[in-house]
């Protein structure tokens, strides 16, 4: 596999979770303080009640956002990021990350960092943007893991570190994110930061191919290749 292949897939990747990081899970107590909103506003957002309504989450959203519930700021924040059920707002946006991220939310520090990365409802601050990253990877959030480990390995925004890119896909992976476990698999066969290892990657492949991550099939593919030559 071409290592010029390897990058682009990186960047591929990296682009397909361009989305602001919402929280997805419902509190599994509902007598917390705006835990009972959350999740009334959470079902509405992704349709479990059998119908979307964004207005409806943001309302919900935002009364429990207001006792402060940090999964409903962070989501807010979202809703004010991408205009869904209220009007677009990145310095409510920012508002409300910030918020969240003050009571410990990975997630919210995720979303900042691609806020002052890209200088939304902020001035631009790439130094802080990582710092904000590292901080929500560090915390255990996925996204932050694997979008470290891919700068890392391209040297997108960090000075090109293949030992620090496999620790972060690492650590991904660990979570069980397919996108990490086939770059650990990709860093295995190119001998990034290893010696090379075909056997270790195929078992990396594997496991993303498994978790449904289409281009592990593929990499698979052409290690069977190298081994009927």
């Amino acid at each position: 596999m071409a290592r010029i292949f390897v990058l682009w897939i990186f960047i591929f990747v990296s682009c397909i979770a361009s989305a602001q990081s919402i929280e997805v899970t419902p509190d599994a107590s509902p007598l917390g303080k705006g835990s009972s909103e959350f999740n009334a506003g959470l079902a509405y957002a992704l349709g479990s009640n059998g119908r979307i309504d964004y207005v409806k989450a943001y309302e919900l959203y935002k009364a429990a956002a207001d006792l402060e519930h940090i999964k409903a700021q962070n989501n807010l924040a979202a809703l004010y990021a991408t205009g869904l059920g209220v009007e677009k707002n990145p310095k409510l946006a920012i508002y409300w990350f910030e918020k969240a991220a003050s009571q410990g939310s990975s997630y919210a520090e995720y979303n900042l960092a691609r806020a002052y990365n890209a200088g939304f409802g902020v001035q631009r601050d790439t130094s802080l943007a990582l710092q904000l990253l590292e901080k929500a990877a560090n915390n255990g959030y996925f996204e932050a893991q694997f979008t470290l480990g891919q700068m890392y390995l391209t040297g997108r925004g960090v000075p090109t570190n293949f030992k620090a890119g496999l620790y972060w896909l690492l650590k991904g992976a660990e979570q069980g994110d397919p996108r990490s476990m086939f770059g650990v698999g990709v860093i295995y066969e190119e001998g990034l930061a290893v010696p090379i290892d075909f056997k270790t990657a195929r078992e990396w492949y594997v496991r993303a191919a498994a978790s449904n991550f289409g281009e592990a099939n593929k990499a698979i593919e052409h290690l069977n290749i190298i081994d009927r030559k």
